[in-house]
């Protein structure tokens, strides 16, 4: 596995176990804040079309926090985008404007500049795979975090077949990023 372009990812902050099958994936999660926190993420879907922008849910098991869900496909990443990659990107911020929620783990990974985390592809659909990390926000916070993403998608998008230049942007947008979270957190502790 390419350590830059993973396919997909065997760990997360919420999973305990993680395992693969050609048609669906079973996750069994640490705790139960972030298993039932998935499993009300499914009840804001109400309709086809927002269903086509998630996993399908199976089961779930409550005694081993578990959930199969289908399987949505690779990581998506720089070379692997869809033609109309950003219209798709665009019915996730129309769902979460909707809902008024927002998922805010949605970006390019901390190690690599070329996977998006938490988005996946399969047949040119894109889904949003991983549902837990999500709080109440406004139309106007949603739009932002949607413009920074999806302008930091083309920007990262044009230096893709330039490593070094693509890592340093990386390292800056980081940075940026991180600053912003302080900046955020500090004022709503306020």
């Amino acid at each position: 596995m390419n350590i830059l372009l993973p396919k997909r990812l065997n760990f997360g902050a919420d999973i305990k176990h993680i395992e693969f099958y050609k048609e669906t994936i079973i996750k069994i999660f640490k705790s139960q804040d972030p298993y039932y926190k998935t499993l009300l993420f499914y009840h804001y879907i109400t309709n086809d079309d927002e269903a086509d922008l998630f996993p399908k849910l199976y089961s779930s098991s409550h005694d081993e926090l578990k959930i199969e869900t289908e399987n949505c496909g690779e990581l998506l990443n720089l070379y692997n985008l869809p033609p109309n990659w950003a219209s798709q990107i665009n019915a996730l911020r129309d769902f979460f404007i909707h809902k008024q929620i927002l998922i805010q783990d949605i970006r390019f990974m901390p190690h690599t500049p070329y996977v998006i985390n938490n988005l996946c592809i399969k047949n040119e659909q894109i889904f949003l795979v991983d549902l837990t990390m999500y709080s109440l926000k406004n139309k106007a916070e949603i739009n932002h975090y949607f413009d920074d993403l999806i302008y930091t998608m083309r920007f990262y998008y044009r230096f893709r077949d330039n490593c070094l230049l693509l890592f340093f942007i990386h390292i800056v947008f980081k940075i940026k990023w991180y600053f912003f979270d302080l900046v955020e957190k500090i004022l709503h502790s306020i």
